[in-house]
């Protein structure tokens, strides 16, 4: 039994335009959409330029299918870039240099378009979407929410955002996580060394977010044997019914062992300023390691104002700074220059009782 054959159906145009709007209605691709042939039958039209702007408008057509589950959206990219490749080939056959630029700008958010199909994110945006800078940002801080954290990083890279809000994202979920080692390494995609090691302020917002962090929130093992058995079955304890621990809440001690304590010195000493650090000290009553840093980096007197003296004075422990002053070095040569600006400092404000106190303890010698 012979089977027949079945003909081949050729569409083709006549002069006719009627008869060209019935081939039109009927025409179909027999597989799919040939980005080949499209290209084909652009390359023979006369007016390279508008065939590029359309071969654009037809991206802009295909974009808005990526989100379709039955479209392999895979292959429409590969099909817009093919487009938006041969727009550009157009437009330098056509000496249409100025329009190049406007090729590139689709095909960067077309790689940013293959990203997020590649990581198989779901809301995808459309080309007239994306290419809108609002959009961009808002793409970012969605993919952040969701914690698509290497997405944003990728995106705010191929669209010129700065990636520095992604990276620090990333690296507090990595520290909430738990992975101390994974944090360092994204944290130093988006922290700088200060131009001034010594000028008056705490740091970066981004460092100073992540020392508030680290000062909340603290690993209840230590580094060390701890031979206070109910020291350790109290924090035990306060670990199982809060489920974090305040650094305050370490035996006094023994914080200098905790490893968050470890951690917020590494980031203190790698991107803070000296005053960030001395304040770090200081809040958590580590007064001689203040001291010893302010002496080691020779800071200016208004780090030592600022960050030691006043806390000092406000908080009731003066007597205590002379005494850490006295056994750092007895002849207090160390300190006249940081004795003088207190005495400066504490007149400036007429606080004349601290001051007479102050004098007293500095024996005189020093002011003069």
């Amino acid at each position: 039994m012979q089977v027949p054959k079945i003909t081949e159906l050729e569409w083709l145009l006549s002069l006719r335009e009627e008869e060209n709007e019935i081939v039109h209605s009927e025409f179909y691709y027999e597989q799919a959409p040939s980005a080949s042939l499209c290209i084909a039958i652009f390359n023979l039209h006369s007016d390279a330029i508008a065939c590029g702007h359309q071969l654009i408008e037809h991206c802009c057509k295909l974009s808005r299918g990526l989100t379709n589950p039955e479209v392999d959206a895979g292959l429409l990219t590969d099909i817009m870039k093919q487009l938006l490749f041969s727009a550009k080939m157009m437009f330098v056959k056509a000496g249409r240099s100025q329009a190049l630029a406007l090729c590139d700008s689709y095909i960067s958010k077309v790689d940013v378009l293959t990203i997020l199909v590649g990581a198989a994110y779901r809301q995808v945006p459309s080309l007239d979407q994306i290419l809108q800078p609002a959009a961009v940002t808002r793409l970012r801080n969605q993919l952040l929410e969701a914690e698509y954290y290497q997405l944003a990083v990728e995106v705010s890279t191929k669209t010129g955002l700065d990636p520095a809000g992604a990276w620090h994202a990333w690296g507090m979920a990595c520290l909430k996580a738990g992975n101390l080692t994974a944090a360092r390494e994204k944290f130093s995609r988006c922290l700088k060394l200060p131009r001034d090691s010594n000028q008056l302020n705490l740091g970066t917002r981004l460092l100073q977010d992540i020392i508030q962090y680290l000062e909340s929130t603290v690993k209840p093992i230590l580094l060390v044997q701890d031979d206070d058995y109910f020291a350790t079955l109290r924090e035990l304890e306060t670990v199982l019914r809060t489920r974090s621990l305040c650094l305050e809440m370490i035996p006094e001690g023994k914080i200098q062992h905790n490893s968050y304590y470890q951690e917020c010195l590494f980031y203190l000493h790698n991107y803070g300023t000296n005053l960030a650090i001395i304040s770090f000290y200081m809040r958590h009553g580590c007064m001689r390691e203040a001291l010893l840093h302010l002496l080691n980096k020779e800071s200016p007197q208004e780090v030592f104002i600022e960050g030691i003296f006043v806390p000092s004075y406000k908080s009731g422990k003066l007597h205590m700074l002379e005494n850490l002053l006295e056994t750092i070095d007895p002849g207090l040569d160390s300190w006249g220059i940081y004795l003088i600006a207190a005495c400066k400092h504490l007149q400036k404000k007429n606080y004349f009782h601290i001051l007479y106190e102050l004098q007293q303890f500095m024996k005189v010698q020093v002011w003069s």
